[in-house]
């Protein structure tokens, strides 16, 4: 039987394409109020399983912050700066890090620096 997680859903299509269309990074939460605008019958639920599974497929990636977790487009290196007073994430640049052959391959990077962004007064 084929996993469900692996065919091409509706419900699918409309989370990765809300997710690769973001301009920032967005919260479970966030992804199901965009989805739901156009699949009312969506479940949170359904949101949140379909976010995990596309992170660990490598569709979407995923950094946890705060204990909560954000999802953005996979596939560029960067590192992440976190502000302590109102908890957005920013991204930088960075460059895709070398291992020693023997170590294995690199699929991730999740670098984050905390600090007070220039919004909040830095």
């Amino acid at each position: 039987m084929e996993n469900s997680f692996h065919r091409n859903t509706s419900q699918k299509k409309e989370i990765i394409g809300a997710v690769l269309s973001a301009k920032r990074h967005l919260k479970a939460d966030e992804v199901y109020s965009i989805v739901k605008k156009k699949i009312p019958e969506i479940s949170l639920g359904t949101v949140y399983r379909n976010l995990k599974h596309l992170s660990e497929d490598g569709i979407i990636s995923s950094t946890d912050h705060y204990g909560i977790s954000f999802f953005e487009k996979p596939g560029n290196y960067h590192a992440h700066f976190e502000c302590v007073k109102c908890e957005e994430i920013f991204d930088f640049p960075s460059k895709k890090p070398s291992v020693p052959e023997n170590l294995g391959r690199i699929i991730s990077l999740n670098l984050s620096v905390r600090g007070i962004c220039k919004g909040c007064g830095a």
